[in-house]
């Protein structure tokens, strides 16, 4: 560096400062270092999340399907079982039944649709108290066993 004085006469041997400038931190190789590490750690945290829920989806879609054929051998059972099936629910409405039990009251598959076969109609009036307290269980249970008549008023 050379410079003058306010008269003007120059210096002629110069003097020298040296300046380092250092980059921003964001512009550091220690920056790029952690960036990098942060990017490689996030992809693996990625694809082990991604490998996790793959697996729950496989289980998942497992449990379906054993359900679902659990469900339909179910199905077939009931429909050509000689007992008498019912599918109620814990306020004595029936769901379904099969066609044993259609048969055994003498009602048929659009009675049932219709919703004229209930709990109600096929207990006798003395033992109404008796399918009060067999639906309140159920409630808790998830299962009961009333008392019925037939269409005809013979009791089973």
């Amino acid at each position: 560096m050379s410079g003058s004085n306010n008269d003007g006469i120059w210096n002629e041997n110069g003097k020298s400062i040296q300046i380092n400038i250092t980059p921003p931190w964001w512009k550091s190789g220690w920056f790029y270092f952690i960036l990098i590490c942060f990017l490689i750690a996030s992809v693996g945290f990625i694809v082990s999340y991604l490998i996790k829920l793959n697996s729950e989806i496989r289980e998942r879609i497992q449990a379906e399907d054993k359900l679902k054929f659990s469900a339909e051998r179910f199905e077939r059972w009931k429909s050509s079982s000689p007992i008498g099936i019912i599918q109620s629910n814990a306020k004595g409405g029936i769901n379904d039944v099969n066609e044993t039990v259609l048969t055994m009251l003498g009602y048929s598959r659009q009675d049932l649709l219709e919703g004229n076969i209930d709990w109600i109609k096929l207990t006798p009036p003395e033992f109404l108290h008796l399918d009060q307290k067999a639906m309140e269980e159920a409630a808790d249970k998830g299962f009961w066993t009333p008392s019925g008549l037939l269409t005809s008023g013979k009791k089973w």
